[in-house]
């Protein structure tokens, strides 16, 4: 399995994405930051490959995204499924919530990131022969 870390090509993006959270995305970031949740390290925006995940638990292999108004065109759907599949390539499972439920159902979001930390224990592949890293399987956005 590749060992997943954070490029720093993107390093300038990740900084003003880190500046300008939306209220959604600090209001998680409260749960989630210096091991608040389970005892579990969170990173924020954080970059593989190309792409870059709001939210990335390394122990977890757990990528969580906010999805705002923007994400239900279809054309944002088709490129969100492109670069969960690309993800999912990399041993990472994504998990999306709505902005409104992280405001209106903080709990409720919590909860169901628990369910999925106490099953998703470092995740296999049928074909877990990766041996290349993450800088050689960048994709196009």
């Amino acid at each position: 399995m590749p060992r997943i870390r954070s490029l720093n090509m993107h390093l300038e993006q990740r900084r003003f994405l880190r500046r300008a959270s939306t209220r959604p995305e600090s209001v998680l970031w409260e749960y989630l930051r210096a091991r608040r949740f389970l005892g579990l390290k969170f990173r924020r925006q954080y970059s593989v490959g190309n792409y870059v995940l709001d939210f990335y638990c390394p122990e977890l292999r757990l990528g969580i995204e906010l999805d705002g108004a923007g994400h239900s065109f279809s054309a944002q759907q088709q490129h969100d499924d492109f670069r969960t599949e690309w993800l999912d390539s990399m041993y990472i499972h994504i998990v999306r919530f709505k902005n409104d439920e992280v405001m209106c159902d903080i709990e409720g979001v919590l909860e169901t990131l628990g369910k999925i930390a106490s099953t998703a224990r470092h995740p296999t592949h049928p074909t877990a022969s990766h041996s290349s890293s993450i800088e050689e399987e960048n994709p196009a956005k």
